[in-house]
């Protein structure tokens, strides 16, 4: 499914970094990676699910809830920069940043910029590590070079492999590059 799709790509880079800002960037590196290289996928899923039927719309969010619950999982992990900072952080603050994300891709593929989204990168990475880490952090963010994205389908599959590999297959319904 292109969900699923998505997912693979998504959790594969998160899952290759152990640093969690690091996990969070490569994450969001290779969901825009994916929704450039495949515009139309990334149109339905963040776009054209909202009116698909409830089906899509409790897939939809059951990744959304996914994805929230990686975050938090990853965060209590590595302990973050600031124990005390981390552990203040609001309940709200794994759905307000993935849900900041899908927001602003809706937003951006509406207005027909998906081909710029590697600009958003630095700051979509700094907007989700300042609720867990603080506002030096999410500077450090915003202050990184920003790479290019990967453009082929090889290179995306090469971002959400070590998903494949490591049981996020299971998860998402992907697992094969001829999947994406």
């Amino acid at each position: 499914d292109a969900l699923g799709r998505i997912a693979a790509v998504v959790v594969g880079a998160y899952e290759r970094e152990d640093d969690w800002p690091e996990k969070v960037r490569a994450a969001v590196t290779g969901l825009l990676a994916f929704v450039e290289h495949e515009p139309a996928v990334g149109t339905f899923v963040f776009v054209g699910a909202l009116r698909a039927g409830p089906k899509v719309l409790a897939r939809r969010m059951e990744a959304v809830e996914q994805v929230m619950s990686a975050f938090e999982d990853g965060i209590d992990e590595a302990g973050g920069v600031d124990e005390t900072e981390v552990n203040e952080c609001s309940p709200l603050t794994a759905e307000g940043a993935v849900n900041g994300v899908v927001g602003i891709l809706h937003t951006r593929i509406l207005e027909g910029s998906t081909s710029l989204l590697g600009e958003l990168l630095n700051p979509l990475t700094a907007m989700i590590v300042a609720g867990y880490l603080g506002r030096a952090a999410a500077a450090n963010e915003l202050s990184r070079p920003a790479p290019d994205l990967p453009r082929s389908p090889e290179m995306l599959w090469m971002l959400g492999a070590a998903g494949a590999s490591n049981g996020a297959g299971a998860l998402n319904g992907a697992g094969a590059p001829g999947g994406l």
